[in-house]
């Protein structure tokens, strides 16, 4: 029995006019005909007397009106309290970035911010067996902070909302013709090999790999890549050499620390599309449960980097 069938039932018991109803429901009248149709063989019985001119409910049908009512009734109830228990559980949120410090400063201010605006708070999610996409699909994790490229698509279940853009920093070793540099343009880093980190935790590409082919691309060359199988930053590093590079976010802290490393030279990358796209992920079912917490991120977001 469908639900949609019960609402239209009760809308025509209380009207008695199928014309009425086919309009509210935005229904041919012959197709509201066949569902009342429908009800009325579940139950093996008449529910209304259809006149040339008058509309009647029989005995059976007063009675299901009723019934009808309150079952569309307590489905609405339900539906309203699974929404207020689901408002009161806390977003788990999985970064599957190198969390770099405005993030987490946000992150951690956010959670204050949107308890005291009595909207779900947040919880890091650091159980999910899975990652990424895989883990909002599978209701391990509600919303997600990863690299997306301009034109990676995603689940038609899920969207996301942009959070941050990060300048590309190449990190070329000192004997590489550009480390004396101040800043390149992507097209200066073609014939070059970029080291394309593999973590041996989660066997993902790290980080916002498709962000940086997709930027090339668009300069008309496809870069060569040397896969590197990773535990951590450090072995990303080690493997930069005269003729290799390593894309990174401007917002890494490590960074900071390789600028003081005379081995190697980190050049701010110019260019369109030359930044990785730092998004918040999650399942579009839950826009309106996650849409404070994106607003509270960006609102931030803009006061960190504005000081």
């Amino acid at each position: 029995m469908e639900l949609e069938y019960l609402r239209e039932f009760v809308h025509l018991a209380d009207t008695l006019n199928f014309t009425a109803t086919a309009r509210h429901f935005h229904l041919a009248q012959p197709t509201l005909s066949k569902h009342i149709s429908i009800l009325e063989a579940d139950f093996h019985t008449q529910l209304l007397k259809r006149g040339h001119t008058k509309t009647t409910l029989t005995e059976e049908g007063l009675y299901f009106r009723g019934v009808a009512a309150a079952i569309v009734e307590q489905y609405e109830e339900a539906k309203r309290t699974i929404k207020m228990l689901k408002s009161r559980r806390p977003l788990r949120l999985s970064l599957d970035i190198q969390p770099n410090e405005a993030l987490v400063t946000m992150v951690s201010l956010a959670t204050g911010e949107l308890e005291a605006q009595g909207n779900a708070s947040l919880v890091f999610n650091f159980d999910a067996a899975i990652r990424g996409t895989e883990a909002l699909l599978r209701n391990e994790a509600d919303i997600v902070i990863d690299i997306l490229a301009q034109e990676e698509p995603l689940p038609s279940e899920l969207t996301s909302r942009l959070l941050a853009e990060q300048p590309f920093v190449a990190i070329v070793s000192c004997d590489n013709p550009l480390a004396g540099r101040t800043a390149v343009d992507i097209e200066e880093l073609e014939g070059l090999t970029f080291v394309k980190m593999l973590s041996s935790v989660n066997n993902v590409f790290v980080p916002g790999w498709q962000a940086i082919r997709e930027a090339c691309v668009a300069r008309g060359f496809d870069p060569p890549t040397k896969i590197l199988s990773v535990q951590n930053f450090t072995d990303g590093i080690f493997a930069v050499e005269q003729d290799t590079v390593l894309v990174l976010p401007a917002a890494r802290k490590e960074l900071r620390y390789l600028a003081k490393n005379p081995s190697y030279a980190l050049l701010p990358v110019r260019g369109d599309g030359a930044f990785f796209r730092e998004c918040a992920i999650y399942r579009t079912e839950d826009e309106e449960r996650v849409a404070p917490v994106i607003d509270v991120f960006l609102e931030l977001l803009d006061s960190f980097f504005q000081k």
